[in-house]
């Protein structure tokens, strides 16, 4: 019995999540956690709060900024270490590179 509150209440949240709940998404955004894992984490209803990733809503968008900022966050570290001579980084940036030309040679 527990556990269909729990659910009915978790459903209650999905769509309609508070200015603390967007935050805690994204932090998970952030720290690169899969959907699964921040619906888990948030103890969402795992189902419902995939296809509220897929829907682009406002709980996608926060997501997936902070998960892309945090990606911009580590390239830039990536490059900045390059630029001032670190070997692996210079090996990283030039892979992270090529990446990007691959990606994006259709544009």
């Amino acid at each position: 019995m527990d556990d269909r509150l729990d659910r009915r209440a978790s459903n209650q949240r999905i769509g309609n999540m508070n200015e603390e709940e967007l935050k805690e998404l994204e932090q998970c955004g952030a720290a690169w956690l899969s959907p699964a894992d921040t619906a888990i984490v948030m103890g969402l209803d795992l189902l419902e709060f995939t296809e509220l990733m897929e829907a682009n809503g406002p709980e996608h968008l926060a997501y997936m900024r902070a998960r892309l900022k945090r990606t911009v966050a580590y390239r830039n570290s990536i490059l900045d270490l390059a630029v001032a001579g670190s070997a692996p980084a210079q090996e990283l940036a030039l892979k992270l590179y090529k990446q990007h030309v691959i990606d994006n040679t259709d544009l």
